[in-house]
């Protein structure tokens, strides 16, 4: 086995591991502050670990969407420090990032029309986690959409993730 081919079975495996374990504590544990951070972490390691990924396999224009959404994830890990106002305009600012992010994601061609489907859905929350905060509506309603948002994302990332870890479990030993 060539190195490249090493690494590359680490980072699905990482990906994949750190997604899950995001995914896991967004739904377990309870919210607080450091559980929300450590998940942001683990999601932010997982999209750049798939960025390289994508990036050796040529597929740059991904590649770069994946980067951008760690960016934009970066966004949510200070959100989390921040309270008030400032911390909703920082939540609500980082559709400008998933846009772009989740458009760019798609262009992995390999992906199935499903995974691009939910990819492409997945910036609907935070869109409307925007024009809530932009409107200055009642911010009950921006609870309920932040808690679907970070659900989608975290239920999105876990998709990516068992995409390319799947191919593993289908290889002959």
């Amino acid at each position: 086995m060539s190195r490249h081919e090493i690494e590359d079975k680490r980072i699905v495996y990482t990906q994949f591991f750190c997604f899950l374990v995001a995914f896991l504590i967004t739904i377990i544990f309870p919210k607080t502050t450091h559980n929300f951070k450590a998940a942001d972490s683990l999601v932010m390691t997982g999209t750049v670990l798939l960025a390289i990924k994508l990036a050796r396999d040529g597929w740059e224009i991904a590649a770069a969407g994946f980067t951008l959404l760690a960016i934009a994830w970066g966004g949510y890990f200070i959100q989390h420090d921040i309270s008030g106002e400032s911390g909703k305009g920082i939540l609500a600012s980082s559709f400008y990032f998933f846009l772009p992010s989740m458009l760019m994601i798609c262009f992995y061609q390999p992906f199935p029309w499903w995974v691009k489907l939910i990819t492409l859905l997945s910036v609907i929350a935070p869109f409307i986690i925007l024009v809530i905060e932009s409107s200055g509506s009642d911010a009950s309603q921006l609870r309920v959409w932040t808690g679907i948002n970070f659900k989608f994302l975290h239920f999105t990332t876990l998709c990516w993730g068992t995409f390319f870890i799947y191919p593993f479990f289908l290889r002959k030993k």
